[in-house]
């Protein structure tokens, strides 16, 4: 685990939280993780150093081979003591007392807020209506994309349940963001007349996303042709992750497009 930068004082504990935990619990899998109990405090009266973030990221990739987290990374702070702002470091204030297991604890002083809490704070974040249905269907759903720090993927455990996130919501209502997801989980509710549209529309962006993810990649090594030489000597480099993924993704989307297209009731 990290080494505090600075030895003269004890090395605050490191809080994950936002997208950042979605991230890492993607990788984590909570099931194995250990809850922290009862009403322990966790959250660090002041902001961890960046050389301390940066170590327990760098832990954490280690362990998980899969897990590659994006700057910057948002951990919590139980005072105003927030830190400088940085590229790779972002501290969030949290000081009301919360009610139920928030926390899983990563390691040695290294801690990720549950995806109940994380989805509450991505809500107070601003996030429009449509993008917390979008969150929301993915927590509790059985695909991911980068959404949630991960390539996009079908046939995943769900993080959270929709019991989980209203229940966790309900609980923690003074918690900034809690009542916009209260209001946005009468949407995501299990046993809706539109639960059969809101999957089909789920399949549908992921095999969208699969293939947006493709022409990315080939857009990528366009942009990397030196700028003497062309594009089209370099052609078959650039149509190279096409090629590899395939079709399948672009034909299962209009493949289905027109038929799952959703119906008034």
């Amino acid at each position: 685990m990290p080494v505090s930068s600075h030895p003269d004082r004890e090395r605050a504990p490191i809080v994950f939280g936002h997208k950042t935990a979605l991230a890492i619990l993607r990788s984590a899998a909570p099931r194995t993780l250990p809850p922290v109990a009862g009403k322990a405090r966790v959250l660090p009266s002041r902001a961890p150093a960046r050389g301390e973030v940066e170590a327990a990221i760098e832990h954490l990739e280690a362990s998980y081979p899969d897990l590659r987290l994006e700057r910057p990374a948002h951990v919590l702070v139980g005072s105003a003591a927030l830190g400088r702002p940085s590229k790779a470091v972002k501290s969030h204030l949290l000081t009301v007392p919360l009610s139920g297991t928030s926390f899983y604890r990563l390691g040695d002083g290294v801690f990720a807020c549950v995806p109940a809490l994380a989805f509450v704070q991505e809500a107070a974040r601003g996030k429009s209506l449509v993008a917390m249905l979008e969150l929301g269907y993915e927590l509790c759903g059985t695909y991911r994309t980068r959404r949630t720090g991960a390539a996009a993927a079908y046939g995943v455990e769900p993080l959270a349940s929709v019991r989980s996130l209203g229940g966790y919501a309900a609980r923690n209502a003074s918690v900034d963001g809690a009542r916009k997801v209260g209001r946005a989980l009468r949407y995501l509710a299990d046993g809706s007349a539109y639960t059969d549209d809101r999957e089909h529309v789920r399949q549908l962006a992921l095999w969208m996303y699969e293939r947006v993810d493709v022409i990315c990649a080939s857009w990528d090594i366009s942009l990397a042709v030196p700028e003497d030489e062309y594009p089209f000597q370099h052609e078959d480099e650039i149509l190279a992750p096409m090629r590899e993924a395939g079709s399948s993704a672009l034909d299962n989307y209009y493949a289905h497009v027109g038929e799952w297209e959703p119906q008034e009731p």
